[in-house]
């Protein structure tokens, strides 16, 4: 019973390092990616309190409940600052924008192309495209006449927004310009992007510049950033979006994740939505799981008149 004891402290202890490091995702990796799992760390630790009560090991149970506590407080500021939608004002223009994920796979963009169709999309954002990327995005979206060109070698993270009609549209002064691109839209600019993946100091330095870019991009009126930005709420890496007024879309957060599967336990919210002050939020919600390792996201805002 001391050694099942001492386990439990351990792994309390292990809990409340985690939780610790996700603190200071700023100073970079390990600690960046740590912070990403505040859901999986506050369950994990709850666990961890409902079997050590019963062992009688109280400084494991305290341990655990202090872990919890500390994620669950990360997660309610999180959710306190996103945003629900609400009903547009009588009179404004309502604008639905669809973006997906296409894990490179030509049936995924079909199916997205058909769920652009059935959710009254006016714009649809496109990353990880299939062979053909956006010639081949024309052939299945025929009545989105505006679409953004890459320039370059298409990668995973290249990034088209196509339109039914639009103002403007063009790409960023990213290192890669097709990585953070955007379109106007009946008075929103929809600015799409596909950072890299923080898998590394790099890799994490690569991800926070596209972030940068993509606020950069925003319009003087109501702006929207939607994309797959390899980083979840919790992390540091969305500061900026933050300091520029952008306000989440919650989407169904916490405990709606978007990245490899529908369980929030498995998963993580990575493919985000961002609107400016000026821009009302109307709806927003993650759509179904079609083939891709992303679910997409449908999101509505209101314009006013």
């Amino acid at each position: 019973m001391a050694f099942f004891r001492s386990g439990l402290r351990l792994a309390g202890l292990l809990l409340i390092c985690l939780t610790a490091a996700g603190f200071f995702g700023a100073a970079g990796q390990p600690m960046e990616i740590i912070s990403h799992f505040r859901l999986h760390l506050a369950v994990s630790a709850l666990a961890l309190a409902v079997l050590c009560w019963p062992a009688g090991s109280r400084i494991a149970t305290g341990l655990a409940a202090l872990a919890a506590l500390a994620n669950l407080a990360v997660i309610a500021v999180d959710y306190a600052r996103s945003i629900d939608g609400a009903p547009a004002p009588t009179g404004a223009r309502e604008v639905r924008v669809l973006f997906a994920n296409l894990l490179g796979e030509p049936d995924v963009l079909v199916k997205t192309a058909a769920l652009a169709q059935t959710s009254g999309a006016d714009v649809v954002a496109l990353t990880e495209l299939p062979p053909g990327g956006a010639a081949a995005v024309r052939v299945v979206l025929p009545g989105y006449g505006c679409i953004t060109a890459p320039t370059g070698a298409q990668t995973a993270f290249t990034t088209v927004i196509a339109a039914k009609s639009c103002t403007g549209l063009g790409e960023s002064q990213f290192s890669r310009p097709s990585d953070v691109v955007y379109l106007d839209h009946a008075g929103v600019r929809i600015v799409s992007l596909h950072p890299r993946p923080p898998v590394g100091p790099w890799a994490t330095g690569e991800r926070n510049a596209a972030i940068v870019e993509a606020v950069r991009l925003r319009a003087s009126g109501p702006s929207l950033l939607i994309g797959d930005f390899n980083v979840t709420p919790y992390s540091s890496g969305l500061d900026p979006v933050g300091a520029a007024g952008f306000v989440r879309a919650r989407c169904g957060a916490p405990f709606t994740t978007t990245w490899r599967d529908a369980n929030p336990l498995l998963g993580l919210a990575i493919d985000l939505a961002f609107v400016s002050p000026d821009l009302q939020l109307t709806g927003c919600q993650v759509g179904p799981w079609i083939g891709s390792d992303h679910a997409p996201l449908i999101v509505s805002v209101a314009v006013a008149p």
